[in-house]
């Protein structure tokens, strides 16, 4: 499958029981599927959530089958704008995210930090842009492309088919119209820690017992399930 979207978090609050982790990890999967539901709208998908506590970081993490992204692309008629539409709705559930998961624990702006990759839609809007600005030949893109595919490129000719067709057709930029190379980055960074002063170093202490979750569900309908350890 492919990774379309991943949203990293870091949320800088005090380190929680394990109960209250255990909740506040359970909740935030369930508000984030709601959002994922509500905006992607693929057939299936594979989402899964890793939360670990002391302080709070996290990655939240969408993927679809590479015959599955090539059909909710074609839902959108124009190729290079179900692209963008995708890629729109990948990086406002990233959002809604990290929203979700600061608001519980108290996170603010100073304390509170994400990126969101759209993965493998980022990976095809970058090849586009090789191919329109001749950074790229349409042979290097789509080995790139193929690549991408890995497993699944033998069972996918109609979008391989489709996408060399696309790069083919994509119009050449004039020098001087270029898109900024910041205009095409995969990540995204909100609100960023900001710095404190340095504080003199004490003798180290033993490092505390902390937890991680991992919440996950294979494809849309399938069973939840759900692992906690000791880290």
């Amino acid at each position: 499958m492919l990774n379309i979207g991943q949203t990293s978090f870091d949320i800088r609050v005090p380190s929680l029981p394990r109960d209250q982790f255990e909740s506040y990890s359970t909740n935030l999967f369930d508000v984030w599927e709601r959002e994922v539901a509500r905006a992607i709208t693929f057939d299936d998908y594979a989402i899964s959530l890793e939360v670990e506590e002391g302080s709070i970081t996290g990655r939240g993490k969408i993927a679809v089958a590479a015959g599955v992204l090539y059909f909710g692309i074609g839902n959108y008629g124009d190729f290079i704008g179900g692209l963008e539409t995708i890629y729109g709705q990948v990086t406002y559930v990233g959002e809604r995210l990290f929203q979700a998961a600061k608001s519980p624990v108290g996170g603010n702006s100073a304390r509170a930090s994400k990126r969101t990759s759209a993965g493998a839609i980022s990976s095809m809007r970058r090849l586009f842009e090789g191919v329109r600005s001749g950074s790229l030949t349409v042979d290097e893109a789509m080995n790139k492309f193929e690549n991408m595919l890995g497993d699944e490129l033998a069972e996918n000719s109609a979008f391989v088919q489709d996408m060399r067709s696309q790069l083919e057709a994509a119009p050449t930029y004039p020098e001087q119209l270029s898109l900024a190379q910041e205009d095409w980055e995969e990540e995204d960074i909100l609100e960023p820690i900001q710095r404190v002063p340095r504080i003199p170093k004490r003798k180290p202490e033993p490092a505390p017992e902390h937890f991680r979750i991992e919440i996950w569900r294979e494809s849309k309908n399938d069973r939840k399930k759900v692992k906690f350890m000791k880290v």
